[in-house]
């Protein structure tokens, strides 16, 4: 078990979270989500903590490679309690001990998947006008770019069923796609859905393969938004994907989303296990890989500064009402409006 504080960093006043296997966090824009996950996936690339923990190492991390500089405050605070003990720390202002960067990709232990992975195939493919017009290009991006680089030389092609059959490949330095018709485009070409849809998978694909290898390792993820540009059927199918690619390794999964698909998506599959207990039949629903377990999900609605959990403690899944909550205004808001309708007629 391990348990994350934050005070007063950026839009997040006060939080308490129980990190579990998988953690999901939804809340509308500029509440903080990103703010808190960068924060786990920045821990969990210091996860053999011990008696070298370094707290200014730590923030300049926070602030350099995640982009979070501006967040800190004076009473800043922000503890991990671990089976190794607890962490804590605040904004010091002092240097990093800097390491020197290895010559060769090495597999991380946390990778953030950030929502500005759909710009990864344009500069990609403009490297040097990034260069010479000196644009800079937050670490986290760019540690993903590196992450995709390689994921395209291992990976030479990926079909994606719910993406309506289109086909990744990598030719003559120019990442590609197929699409259903035939037709051959550039993956800078292809719809916002398809871009930042593409660079994530195949992210995912190339982490499992390597932490899954003979020198099988842990793996946190954490990805901002996966849903984006994706149609709600898609976004179900997305998650289902990434899931059947890491279910088999050791890991940690962090999501922040806006859409309440993903969040149903989340509800199905930890129902899936539980009738799983009494009936497998619903393997032919659910294939039992996706089955989650509810002690290994926790959720959380992120506003107003402040985390609290929309688990059901008693069913164990998340509760409807938060997931229908946008249902519910809107559905208000027709009946006012068709109240209006029938008294004009009166």
């Amino acid at each position: 078990m391990e348990t994350l504080s934050i005070r007063n960093l950026g839009p997040i006043k006060k939080a308490d979270i129980d990190l579990k296997r998988i953690n999901v966090f939804i809340g509308s824009q500029g509440s903080g989500k990103s703010t808190i996950a960068k924060v786990i996936s920045a821990f969990r690339n210091y996860k053999k903590m011990k008696a070298d923990w370094v707290e200014t190492e730590f923030v300049k991390k926070l602030e350099d490679d995640y982009g979070l500089a501006s967040f800190f405050k004076e009473d800043t605070e922000i503890s991990l309690v671990t089976p190794n003990g607890k962490f804590k720390i605040g904004n010091s202002g002092l240097s990093m001990l800097r390491e020197d960067r290895a010559t060769y990709y090495t597999l991380p232990d946390s990778v953030y998947i950030p929502a500005e992975r759909v710009l990864v195939p344009l500069i990609s493919e403009n490297t040097f006008l990034f260069i010479r017009e000196n644009i800079f290009i937050q670490k986290y991006i760019t540690d993903f770019g590196i992450l995709f680089q390689n994921a395209r030389k291992l990976i030479k092609e990926q079909t994606v069923d719910f993406l309506d059959g289109v086909t990744y490949y990598y030719d003559d330095n120019i990442d590609k796609v197929k699409l259903k018709n035939g037709r051959i485009i550039r993956l800078s070409e292809s719809s916002n859905g398809i871009q930042s849809t593409l660079p994530l998978l195949l992210a995912i694909r190339f982490l499992a393969e390597k932490a899954g290898g003979k020198t099988a390792k842990d793996i946190s993820i954490a990805i901002e938004e996966p849903e984006l540009s994706l149609f709600p059927s898609s976004q179900t199918e997305l998650l289902k994907f990434i899931l059947d690619i890491i279910t088999p390794l050791n890991y940690h999964l962090t999501i922040t989303t806006h859409s309440p698909y993903t969040l149903t998506t989340v509800n199905n599959l930890i129902y899936a296990y539980q009738v799983g207990q009494i009936n497998e039949d619903v393997n032919d629903i659910v294939p039992k890989k996706l089955w989650l377990n509810p002690s290994d999900v926790g959720a959380w609605l992120v506003e107003n500064g402040t985390v609290r959990s929309i688990i059901d403690e008693e069913n164990r899944q998340i509760r409807a009402e938060e997931i229908d909550k946008i249902s519910e205004i809107l559905n208000q808001e027709y009946d006012k409006i068709m109240d209006l309708k029938f008294a004009q007629r009166k």
